[in-house]
């Protein structure tokens, strides 16, 4: 109870936290609904009564349960800045979480095709190169691209979004027409400004923690040096290990991450908030288009499509992953592109134990990638490229921002097959060793982004939209405990009526304990796993093939 004063005399009210809703169950939206469920005022008191909604009838249900790795930047040597993003993403991961939610997997490799390496070192040497196509292309000394038909009248490839295609492999430029091209020289150079930004962040936790060198590099992802966070591989280390085809690259200390764990955990946690009555999830509600209207005094009401309303809210967050509803006007000149790929999931039960190691092999048209994850005997496989991974791409309209209905349906059984055969024939280009395993299906999920290149696409954070709307963007996992960060400090910052400033999520992971999930109390891992797939039994026809194959080899054969 708080006292107020009317007429001189005291009059006691019932406190009431402030009522907000969390939009989107994906696990960006689960942490931050957690996040604020435990944020306390001054008094100790919970600060927020938060309603969760998810469309779906589960949480987690998407690109969530295909979260197995926990990534340092090594796919953005395009794009430097996201690639820092990642590396702080999951350091926050290391800081909040518990340190038995990684598994304890063979280090990542990422790796440079041979052709994209001859390739770049030709552009790199100014030749002339011809084309598939009948025309040249060349580079000057700014690694502008050049296009002839006759390989004598040279043309500069200016045009946004052009690209040119040699020896069959696709290299992309940029709006100024200058070559994307990557050589393992480059590549170990991008790598290691992501060490030398893990040293800078090594040293300030280990600062803030009283760590010594040993034990942060415990803790985290290994001494910040050449030879510990990364490893050089040569080509003649790689062709030991029966890769082929591959010019160099290097090992990383990614580490895995234990889905049958770590989800089930936060819904664990979840469930103990509502019990504690700071916290209502409410599954299969969807937002109607245009759903979230403001009110009068600074409110929100939020509609859904089955006609009912919800109560007033005085800020709402809005983290759906699967819609234009969680993109904000784009920047002068930014463009906001859809794309809709697949994941390959593979059985390989049959796969020697020595190559259960997964990597990932950048552009040309022999990348894909290779990653134990669902279960012991599983991975995920992906290649990009039309003809493989790469299904469909849409520029969306700044006005809706709707993603096309025929991308809510999965893909025909037929283009599946057809597609998951491309992604086998780009891993075994690279790594023959990967002949018994054997494809099952597809997740077919899609990326909402600024940029009309996959290889330099930005992984927006969270930001303010109007007032008391908070828009997070979707991430990639490793973003989502730094994206959810975010989104609490601005609801804080509003609910004290100041703006939220600038935001450091790791100085909030390392300094405020309200974030932190690694020391609470949660049940087994059997436990928590045999409620959550319980609870997620329809969730995806091959989660239900990977856990049913998972039960079967515990129960000697027999299915559930």
């Amino acid at each position: 109870m708080i006292k107020t004063m009317t007429q001189g005399n005291p009059v006691t009210e019932p406190y009431k936290p402030e009522d907000i809703a969390v939009m989107g169950g994906g696990l960006a939206g689960c942490l931050t609904a957690l996040f604020a469920a435990r944020q306390k005022d001054a008094l100790g008191r919970p600060q927020y009564r938060v309603t969760l909604y998810e469309a779906r009838k589960s949480l987690f249900d998407g690109s969530s349960l295909s979260a197995a790795r926990l990534h340092l930047g090594g796919e953005y040597p395009l794009d430097p800045p996201t690639g820092k993003d990642c590396l702080t993403g999951a350091l926050i991961w290391k800081l909040l979480m518990p340190r038995n939610i990684y598994t304890r997997c063979k280090p990542m490799k990422f790796l440079v095709a041979q052709e994209t390496q001859s390739l770049g070192e030709r552009i790199a040497s100014r030749q002339p190169i011809a084309l598939a196509n009948g025309t040249w292309m060349k580079a000057d000394p700014d690694d502008h691209a050049w296009i002839s038909i006759d390989g004598k009248n040279w043309h500069k490839a200016s045009r946004k979004g052009h690209w040119v295609t040699a020896d069959g492999i696709t290299l992309f430029t940029d709006d100024e027409g200058k070559f994307k091209y990557l050589t393992v020289e480059k590549y170990l150079h991008f790598y290691d400004g992501i060490r030398q930004q893990y040293q800078l962040q090594f040293d300030r936790i280990r600062a803030a923690r009283g760590w010594s060198e040993t034990a942060a590099a415990e803790a985290l992802f290994g001494m910040p040096e050449e030879g510990s966070f990364y490893k050089p591989l040569s080509r003649a280390e790689l062709e030991a290990r029966e890769f082929k085809n591959v010019a160099g690259g290097f090992q990383s200390q990614e580490p895995g991450l234990d889905i049958a764990l770590y989800l089930p955990m936060i819904e664990h946690l979840l469930l103990e908030e509502e019990k504690k009555g700071n916290l209502s999830i409410l599954t299969g509600c969807k937002v109607r288009k245009k759903g979230i209207r403001s009110l009068a005094g600074g409110h929100f009401e939020i509609r859904f499509d089955n006609g009912e309303v919800s109560p007033p809210f005085s800020q709402v967050v809005q983290s759906a992953g699967d819609g234009g509803a969680a993109i904000t006007k784009p920047e002068k000149g930014e463009k906001i592109m859809a794309y809709r790929r697949g994941m390959g999931i593979f059985v390989a039960s049959a796969l020697a134990e020595r190559h259960r190691e997964p990597f990932f092999v950048m552009l040309a048209d022999h990348g894909c990638m290779f990653c134990p994850g669902l279960g012991q005997y599983d991975a995920f496989c992906y290649a990009p490229g039309a003809e493989a991974s790469h299904i469909d791409e849409k520029a969306l309209s700044s006005r809706s921002r709707d993603i096309p209905m025929k991308w809510t349906r999965s893909i025909s059984k037929e283009e599946e097959k057809r597609r998951l055969s491309k992604i086998a024939d780009r891993l075994h280009h690279v790594a023959p060793f990967l002949h018994p395993i054997k494809p099952v299906g597809m997740i077919v999920r899609h990326t909402l982004n600024f940029q009309d290149s996959l290889e330099q696409r930005r992984h927006e954070t969270t930001k303010e939209k109007i007032r008391r709307k908070i828009i997070m963007y979707p991430t990639k996992i490793t973003l989502a405990p730094q994206a959810a960060i975010e989104a609490v400090e601005m609801l804080r910052a509003r609910s004290a009526g100041r703006k939220p400033g600038r935001i450091d999520p790791l100085e909030i992971a390392l300094r405020d304990n309200a974030y932190s999930l690694a020391d609470l109390p949660i049940p087994d891992k059997a436990t928590l796993s045999a409620n959550f797939v319980h609870a997620h039994d329809d969730l995806d026809p091959l989660m239900n093939y990977v856990n049913d194959n998972d039960h079967k080899r515990a129960n000697g054969g027999r299915g559930r």
